[in-house]
């Protein structure tokens, strides 16, 4: 059960980011302390070389002045010879007899054999560098230096190493004084700031957590710095939105098209049973075609009906492209040229202007001839529909003036709701959608259509598109 919640508590995130952190971090602090640590110990080395020179410097001027009887002279007085006590030296003649020897006291404990070690100093070059061992084989710890007087004698210098080996001791604890918190406080500091930068994909996690219990109004609280996670979470409350409006939409189609597939259902089913008892093959027949009829109708609106609702959650893929105004026009009133001719009605075009228009050709097609068609459905026989187009403020502006009954300055406001038909509609066939998918179609395609009507008179709908 414990390595279970161990196992758990780093597999989150955070604590992987901490741990990468931190392979990071432990490989770069070594590095630097190798780097500081040999830059330390090459300046201490070439400082002890750099005072070893000048030793050698301050007794080869006395030797070669004074002689053998200098040299004893200056380590006869403790005055002369301030911190000597970290300096070996030896004086010998070209034929390797020992005219002078001085080691202090704590040396002369630790290097007991050390005459016969400093015998390697004769197979040496002029000036080189050699060491000598302690007798517990502590290496490196004194620090010679041979080199050849002028008179044919060779002066051996040596340093104690301890005082460098102390000082480097004392930076490797340094370094583990400093490292050990700081790794525990560079973990804690880790962890926190990965889990504070991490707290807006938590907050999405039990947001979505809350949305599967079935509560589509929670929104993510958007984070403080506009940054990456910001825009994550701005996308993901724009993304629930969409979601939210398309499920509300689907629950009005579902409601629209089961209440509103009864009544064609339902005529067709009691004109089939009136045809079933009557045996009549011409009832038969008449009711198998309002049967399909009525069908065709429920077709026709679920179509409609899922078009609409598909441009309202912004699922619908629009096919823009650029036309002239003029060809549409032309195109509906050839198509409506027929049925206005049953009711004695003239259809009269202005349209001179060359407006380019870009939109979904189809789209914009199906809502004109909608207007049109409700124009003629609505007019007065023997009077006139008018269709215009022309350009106002940078917008190819179409009008469909008709002569007809109007509209009762009540309902305007409600004409283009999903499935209103007015009182004086509703003696005509079709199911209220025809306005609403016109404003649909025309807002898509960021147009704008407004209605100006007088009850008796007649109506005059305009369509406003953006010109190409």
């Amino acid at each position: 059960m414990f390595l279970k919640k161990v196992k758990s508590t780093f597999s989150q995130i955070s604590y992987r980011l901490a741990i990468t952190y931190l392979c990071f971090f432990i490989p770069c602090y070594l590095i630097t302390f190798g780097i500081f640590y040999a830059w330390t110990a090459d300046f201490l080395k070439t400082r002890d070389h750099d005072l070893i020179d000048a030793r050698i410097s301050q007794y080869q001027e006395i030797v070669e002045k004074e002689g053998v009887a200098g040299i004893k002279r200056i380590f006869s007085d403790p005055k002369m010879h301030v911190g000597a006590a970290r300096y070996m030296l030896q004086l010998e003649d070209k034929e390797g007899n020992e005219l002078f020897f001085h080691m202090s006291e704590e040396m002369d404990q630790e290097f007991k054999d050390i005459k016969s070690q400093l015998k390697i100093s004769k197979e040496l070059e002029n000036g080189k560098m050699f060491f000598l061992e302690s007798s517990d084989h502590d290496t490196d710890a004194i620090e010679v230096k041979t080199v050849l007087l002028g008179n044919g004698l060779r002066l051996n210098i040596g340093a104690s190493t301890d005082e460098r080996d102390d000082l480097l001791e004392k930076f490797k604890m340094i370094f583990l004084t400093i490292f050990i918190p700081l790794l525990l406080s560079s973990i804690v500091l880790s962890v926190f700031i990965a889990k504070k930068f991490l707290s807006p994909i938590n907050n999405l996690s039990e947001l979505i957590k809350g949305i599967k219990g079935g509560d589509l109004s929670l929104r993510a609280k958007l984070p403080k710095y506009h940054d990456e996670l910001f825009e994550l979470t701005l996308t993901f409350n724009n993304m629930l939105s969409q979601v939210e409006n398309l499920i509300e939409a689907m629950k009005d189609t579902l409601d629209n098209v089961s209440h509103d597939i009864r009544t064609p259902l339902a005529r067709a089913r009691l004109a089939s049973e009136l045809a079933l008892k009557s045996g009549s093959p011409e009832k038969l027949k008449l009711a198998a075609e309002e049967g399909i009829e009525n069908l065709d109708s429920i077709i026709k609106m679920i179509q409609t009906i899922m078009t609409m609702s598909g441009l309202n959650t912004k699922t619908f893929i629009l096919n823009k492209e650029k036309f002239q105004a003029s060809e549409v026009v032309e195109e509906i009133v050839e198509l409506y040229l027929f049925v206005a001719e049953d009711k004695n009605i003239t259809i009269v075009k202005e349209c001179n202007c060359n407006a380019i228009v870009f939109a979904d050709r189809l789209m914009i097609r199906q809502a004109l001839a909608n207007l049109l068609d409700n124009a003629i459905k609505y007019s007065r026989p023997d009077s006139e529909v008018t269709i215009k187009c022309s350009i106002e403020d940078q917008q190819a502006v179409f009008s469909i003036i008709d002569k007809g009954q109007g509209i009762p300055k009540d309902d305007i406001p409600r004409i283009w709701e999903r499935l209103y038909r007015g009182d004086k509609s509703r003696h005509e066939k079709g199911f209220g959608l025809g306005l609403s998918l016109v404003k649909i179609f025309i807002e898509s395609n960021e147009g704008q259509v407004t209605v100006e009507s007088t009850e008796g008179i007649g109506s005059d709908f305009k369509v406003r598109l953006p010109i190409a």
